[in-house]
């Protein structure tokens, strides 16, 4: 039954915004989480957040962590900015993408004199050092075979040994660990490169941060907010620009329509350069004067898409199948779901395509067998 408060906490309305069933899910996974965290000291191993490369990661595992701190001081007022910020410092962010196993070691756990080549002198690693609370380990996915059986042993029992040290000087972490990937890590398991008993022991505490072109619906709450964002504290008159910067309702309704493929990153990024570029340019100009074929090119397959659901759907089971039937009826669903979401939300397919997919049928007609596709479930 979900919590009396996990959909009415002010920090988490406030910097996580939205009225979607995602975005309702994400706070109640926040909150729990960090209620958890508070009230049952050890039990919750890890926080594992998943999405796509610019979905907002980072910045979400620094709200959890500055949510967490909200919390215990009783909550009241949603904090500015400034503070925000300040409570940023307790999460210590290392990133694992193409890091050489000795020096992602090295961070994390920290090295004796001697441990490898220029190692003069015994250094602590971020699970060492005692000042730190929280730890992120972003791009978990791209950690190698040997570092992710070490990450296991600190996620499952808070232990570890400084590299190059005796197998018996164990030491032991307090930090909270939160995990970050944009990589498919059912995918990765099955291919042999991620280790299936790292992968169970995670994936439980999932948080899932959805692509953009998912949340069609949040996207005027998620532009208003990023505006106001680059434009606070700004002498705004001098800068040329009104008192209280807004979109014109074509380039919001164009901003849903749009699959932006780099996510909120690109969005909040589009977002800056319309306001350097003074209020009588639309984003949409912005967007489309970008490079050509960019988008087509860069962004996942329909494929992929496909693959990518029906992973997300084993993963979501908590048991196999009792029968063959359930099991394509859950791929029906999936598939007439990425159906409606690539060829109607998405629109990655314009009239031509579809009429020349669909011969001798009008497209109105076309577009409407395929909303009716998607799953009512």
């Amino acid at each position: 039954m979900p919590d009396d408060r996990d959909d009415t906490d002010e920090f988490l309305k406030q910097h996580l915004a939205g009225d979607t069933t995602g975005a309702k899910e994400l706070r109640r996974g926040v909150f729990r989480q960090n209620k958890w965290h508070r009230l049952a000291t050890g039990k919750l191993h890890c926080s594992l957040l998943t999405g796509e490369t610019g979905t907002g990661k980072y910045r979400l595992a620094k709200l959890i962590v500055q949510h967490d701190a909200w919390s215990r001081q009783g909550g009241g007022d949603v904090p500015p900015g400034e503070y925000l910020v300040q409570q940023t410092v307790k999460l210590s962010r290392v990133l694992l993408t193409a890091v050489p196993d000795n020096l992602a070691e090295s961070a994390l756990f920290g090295h004796v004199a001697g441990a490898f080549t220029d190692a003069k002198k015994e250094q602590p690693g971020v699970f060492s050092d005692k000042e730190v609370q929280n730890v992120l380990l972003d791009e978990i996915g791209d950690a190698s075979p040997a570092l992710q059986g070490k990450l296991l042993e600190v996620i499952e029992d808070k232990t570890f040994r400084m590299l190059g040290g005796k197998p018996s000087d164990v030491q032991k972490t307090g930090a909270r660990i939160i995990l970050a990937t944009r990589a498919d890590l059912h995918a990765l398991v099955r291919d042999g490169k991620f280790r299936e008993d790292l992968y169970w022991r995670i994936m439980p505490f999932r948080l899932h941060l959805p692509p953009v072109r998912d949340r069609p619906d949040e996207i005027s709450v998620l532009m208003k907010q990023m505006i106001a964002e680059h434009v606070k504290g700004l002498n705004l008159a001098a800068l040329g620009l009104p008192a209280a910067p807004a979109l014109q309702a074509a380039d919001v309704e164009f901003a849903k329509g749009y699959t932006w493929p780099g996510n909120l990153r690109q969005m909040s990024d589009m977002l800056l350069a319309w306001l350097v570029s003074g209020p009588t340019v639309s984003l949409r100009e912005l967007v489309e004067s970008g490079p050509q074929g960019f988008e087509a090119g860069s962004g996942p397959n329909i494929a992929d898409i496909v693959k990518a659901r029906l992973n997300d759907m084993v993963a979501r089971r908590r048991q196999q199948y009792a029968k063959l039937g359930e099991f394509w009826k859950d791929i029906e669903r999936e598939v007439k779901d990425a159906l409606y979401h690539l060829c109607v939300e998405k629109n990655m397919f314009d009239g031509p395509q579809l009429q020349f997919m669909f011969k001798e049928q009008k497209l109105e007609n076309i577009r409407s067998g395929l909303s009716n596709c998607r799953s009512s479930d």
